[in-house]
């Protein structure tokens, strides 16, 4: 063989060692029951999982290009967005408490930021029913007090 068709061969190895790669990325966070998404660093989301569309209601080709606002206008100048804006100044992970009203239900999420290259890479974890069960827990070692 050639040293122009070693390349080749190795060139085409390689894409597909990459494509294997995002595969099992995607498989990956196509699992997992937490919201996962991904924003660039306009806060425009690249990627959207099945949990974040089962949570919302609202599919992964409906929100990838769209910015943070768009899909959630009103956490336009609010601590989600300073949060989020201030893990890309910082290039810190941080994670932080959150109350949301999300239709008619309202949620507490634990919200988790991961700087990337590209920008934000988030997990929410749905913790409503713990924050219920922790206050409920209160209020009964109040009463026995």
């Amino acid at each position: 063989m050639t040293k122009k068709g070693l390349k080749m061969e190795e060139q085409k190895q390689m894409e597909k060692m990459l494509r294997e790669s995002e595969e099992r990325y995607r498989e990956l966070t196509e699992s997992i029951d937490d919201v996962f998404f991904a924003m660039d660093k306009d806060l425009r989301y690249t990627y959207w999982n099945k949990a974040s569309e089962k949570l919302t209601g609202i599919s992964a080709k409906d929100a990838i290009g769209k910015s943070l606002t768009e899909i959630f206008p009103d956490v336009k100048g609010s601590r989600v967005e300073q949060f989020y804006m201030d893990t890309l100044r910082t290039q810190q992970s941080q994670s932080f408490v959150n109350l949301y009203r999300l239709g008619d239900k309202d949620f507490v999420f634990e919200i988790s930021a991961y700087p990337t290259k590209d920008g934000l890479s988030v997990f929410v974890k749905d913790i409503t029913e713990r924050k219920r069960m922790e206050e409920a827990l209160r209020e009964s070692e109040k009463k026995y007090r």
